[in-house]
């Protein structure tokens, strides 16, 4: 966490230091323990070269012989107690503390942990309860007026005594109204979509449950593991959510990425498509590769929204896409009996025609149109094309392309008429090219793209040439723009012949 400037971690793993400082992180301000087994604290010393204040309230669990070693080395942080957790003996419990660590209040809070005793904090705004069974009211006292709570919760039907269970922590959320809590510590094992659909506004889940990041640093390291979220090449899909998630955190996250909807990112999400397809046209794996990230980001942004909204996640999103594509393909994917190896003709719409009436159906409108869900915000080009597409599946098309030659004549002179509405008459003759070229198997997206780049590329061809020859193009008459644009023109053809 970051307050008033300072760099804090609570309760670290082993090799801290070394992970830390091999994924770029900086120095820190102060490490602060309230619990750690004895043997994941060997790191500990070397902190010291990175941190300005190393210590804390601990509370450690280990054998015997770790835990002596821990208490030589660190004398003044511990008493010892014989009780604990069941399944911990011995343990030292923590020494009262409340003062202040790298110039942040620091106040300990004694709370219950099994049959023992843990230490949760309150370090300015902040507030962590991981190991914790149930706070009395002094504890919750102290807690209240928080910016973020942590706190650990055991999950339904979670077995151990020694986590508050996931209802009493919603309780006590409700009582102090913290701007924003994180739940950890609910076990790898736990479905962590269910539970985080049915959690309240301003709940949320650490990255995976058991760990809480508020995004101070590269990495993030607790618990034995290791979310390094800048510089490694093992990064996936995971590493990924996380970096969308800590974007999105309410108090922590950044301000831009939280005040997004669906409705402001789906420009982006469209200029992102497009980019990706300047960079298949360019050629360049690499401009491929990262403009692919770029549109995958989008849509884990979207599904990062929908997810804290409780719709779906992720994983839905790509559970989704895996049926779809498992149905559309049972050439491929069916039973032994009902492969051929090659799709039937026709079978992709017919496919996709089903579940257009499927959905149509569920919402209530038993006998859709052809053209439902051809998506508004196509470009006009490709959605015109689309639009005369499915209406020819329907029987509403020309024969081929000669009679579209005579439409196209037709709209041209409804276009040059005098008194003709002329944006009309302008669409109908665009819509009828789209058309023409249709029935020739030329896309008209792709047509359009390669005439820009052509007229691109002659036009600054006109301008290198009107250089060397010292012509003003502003003040030039026609009849030389046009001779320098034939010149352009030739030189291009030139080359290809």
């Amino acid at each position: 966490m970051e307050i008033d400037g300072r760099r804090i971690v609570v309760d670290t793993g082993p090799d801290f230091r070394d992970q830390w400082l091999g994924a770029g992180g900086g120095r820190l301000d102060a490490v602060i323990y309230t619990h750690a087994h004895a043997d994941h604290t060997h790191g500990i010393d070397d902190l010291k070269s990175i941190c300005t204040a190393v210590g804390g309230p601990v509370a450690a669990y280990g054998t015997p012989e770790t835990l002596a070693r821990l208490e030589a080395r660190f004398p003044y942080a511990f008493d010892r107690t014989a009780d604990g957790p069941p399944y911990f003996r011995p343990r030292l419990e923590p020494r009262q503390f409340n003062g202040c660590v790298a110039g942040v209040p620091v106040r300990t809070i004694v709370q219950k942990h099994g049959r023992g005793r843990s230490t949760g904090l309150r370090i300015g705004a902040f507030g962590y309860s991981t190991d914790v069974s149930d706070l009395d009211e002094e504890a919750l006292a102290a807690l209240e007026g928080l910016d973020v709570w942590i706190v650990g919760a055991g999950a339904p039907g979670w077995p151990v005594p020694n986590h508050a269970p996931l209802a009493k922590v919603l309780e006590w959320t409700e009582r102090l109204d913290p701007k924003e809590t994180i739940l950890t510590h609910l076990g790898h094992h736990m479905d962590y979509r269910t539970i985080s659909r049915g959690l309240p506004a301003r709940v949320r889940l650490g990255v995976d449950g058991m760990v809480a990041d508020l995004g101070i640093g590269p990495p993030l390291i607790s618990h034995n593991i290791h979310y390094d979220i800048q510089g490694s090449d093992s990064i996936s899909i995971s590493g990924l959510r996380q970096v969308m998630a800590r974007l999105r955190a309410p108090v922590a996250g950044c301000p831009w990425d939280i005040e997004q909807t669906f409705e402001t990112i789906a420009p982006y999400t469209v200029e992102e498509a497009y980019e990706v397809d300047d960079a298949i046209r360019s050629g360049d794996l690499d401009a491929i590769r990262e403009e692919l990230g770029d549109l995958l980001f989008q849509v884990v942004f979207h599904a990062r929204m929908a997810e804290e909204l409780g719709a779906f996640d992720l994983d839905d999103v790509a559970r989704t896409i895996t049926a779809k594509m498992l149905a559309r393909h049972p050439h491929v994917f069916g039973d032994a009996n009902g492969r051929t190896g090659d799709p039937a003709p026709g079978d992709w719409e017919t496919h996709k025609e089903i579940e257009r009436r499927r959905k149509a159906a569920a919402r209530g409108r038993p006998d859709p149109s052809a053209l439902d869900e051809v998506p508004t915000a196509l470009p006009a080009l490709s959605r015109a094309e689309k639009l005369q597409k499915r209406a020819a599946r329907s029987g509403f098309d020309w024969p081929d392309a000669e009679p579209v030659f005579d439409k196209i004549r037709e709209e041209l002179q409804e276009l040059a008429e005098p008194d003709a509405d002329r944006a009309w008459e302008i669409g109908d003759v665009l819509f009828s090219a789209v058309n023409l070229a249709r029935k020739l198997s030329i896309p008209p997206e792709t047509a359009l793209r390669d005439a820009n780049s052509r007229f691109e590329r002659r036009f600054r061809r006109v301008e290198a040439l009107a250089r060397r020859d010292g012509v003003d193009m502003a003040g030039a008459s026609l009849a030389s723009l046009d001779d320098l644009w034939e010149r352009a023109k030739s030189e291009e053809i030139g080359r290809k012949g």
